[in-house]
């Protein structure tokens, strides 16, 4: 059960409100990655974007760690896991798996069940990587990561 020092029905509140902390930067590219490719399904893209957002945390988390291990997104995602979590040792891991629990919790579907399968990657990935919204994502990250996401989320 995640544990949080407010009610569950405001915890999507809490994370959206730790990611307007910068707002000059998307802190995962998320918030805007289904827009381009969305449409293909008939799923709420809210639903995808929720379906999407731990996957996405930990597969940037990786590649920052990996690629850029002294970028300052690093500590903003160890930031927004402490405020998720309402613990003041949180670090990123932990606010990833905080999200995984709430999701879980929440019944979030997989994106299977709107239809998305592994077949549909590389034009998803494709359409994804020419979508502006990526361009405000903390890292650029490779085919082969954005694959990963998918294949998580999926």
């Amino acid at each position: 059960m995640v544990k949080t020092p407010v009610p569950a029905g405001i915890c999507a509140w809490r994370v959206s409100s730790a990611a307007w902390r910068w707002p000059t930067q998307n802190w995962v590219l998320y918030t805007g990655s289904p827009a381009p490719w969305g449409g293909m399904y008939d799923a709420p893209h809210g639903a995808l974007c929720a379906g999407l957002l731990a996957p996405v945390l930990e597969i940037n988390l990786q590649a920052l760690r990996s690629r850029a291990p002294q970028s300052p997104a690093i500590s903003r995602y160890d930031e927004v896991a402490r405020i998720v979590t309402g613990d003041s040792t949180a670090r990123a891991s932990d606010g990833t798996n905080w999200i995984q629990e709430l999701c879980s919790q929440l019944q979030v579907p997989r994106l299977a069940e709107y239809g998305i399968k592994e077949a549909d990657f590389s034009n998803i990935v494709e359409k994804s990587k020419n979508a502006s919204s990526m361009k405000g994502n903390p890292i650029v990250l490779t085919e082969a990561e954005l694959l990963a996401v998918l294949e998580k989320a999926v």
